[in-house]
């Protein structure tokens, strides 16, 4: 009878809900890449754009320099506790679609109509 050994947990994303080894492995979300300034391109999902219907990436990029890596993880952490919170944006639409978008189906007086297009948003 040829049996494997007992699979232990090395590495904190592969702890279970009880403390014990998960049976599969957790991969981290989000990923760093290195770009050939030397810098660092942080990039976590953080859904589907509501206007665009595309996938939505939150960035953050870490400059060349002591502890670029520890840097760059904090960012990482950082940009998920902001998608985990709901405290990031839903949309890269740019203010002039969202106002356009917004008086088309709006009931307000034709003056506010011609007043608001004539802003720069």
């Amino acid at each position: 009878m040829n049996r494997r050994p007992a699979r232990t947990a090395t590495h904190p994303d592969e702890v279970g809900e009880f403390g014990g080894a998960s049976s599969r492995r957790v991969r981290p979300q989000g990923n760093i890449e290195a770009l050939r300034s030397g810098s660092l391109r942080v990039r976590v999902y953080a859904g589907t754009d509501v206007v665009t219907g595309r996938n939505l990436y939150l960035r953050a990029l870490v400059k060349p320099g002591p502890r670029q890596a520890e840097r760059a993880e904090k960012a990482r952490r950082d940009l998920l506790r902001q998608v985990d919170e709901g405290r990031h944006e839903r949309t890269s639409a740019p203010v002039r679609h969202l106002v356009e978008s917004h008086l088309a189906v709006a009931q307000v007086e034709p003056r506010t109509s011609v007043t608001t297009r004539r802003r720069n948003f």
